[in-house]
């Protein structure tokens, strides 16, 4: 699995904030998810750069991606569930 490179800027509901993952995750388990439409309406209409992502889920182990699944249907908990996670770690 790809080592992840140093991010400096995250987006939530198009407020960038600085996040140095290098620093805040080496030596960390991360667990990463995306729930579209979370925080609707705010997200969906307030979201200046107009970034949508389908649902997923990431594991990530000192810098390195050790899990990552997308779900094939948007209306799905399946790969990026808890029971998936769980089963994972």
């Amino acid at each position: 699995m790809p080592r992840l490179s140093q991010s400096t800027v995250q987006v939530a509901c198009g407020v960038p904030s600085k996040l140095n993952t290098e620093t805040e995750w080496k030596g960390k388990k991360v667990f990463l998810f995306s729930v579209p439409g979370a925080f609707t309406p705010t997200c969906h209409t307030n979201q200046g750069l107009g970034i949508r992502t389908g649902r997923y889920a990431m594991i990530i182990d000192d810098l390195v991606v050790k899990y990552i699944e997308v779900e094939s249907d948007p209306r799905a908990v399946t790969v990026s569930g808890a029971d998936a996670i769980l089963g994972k770690l």
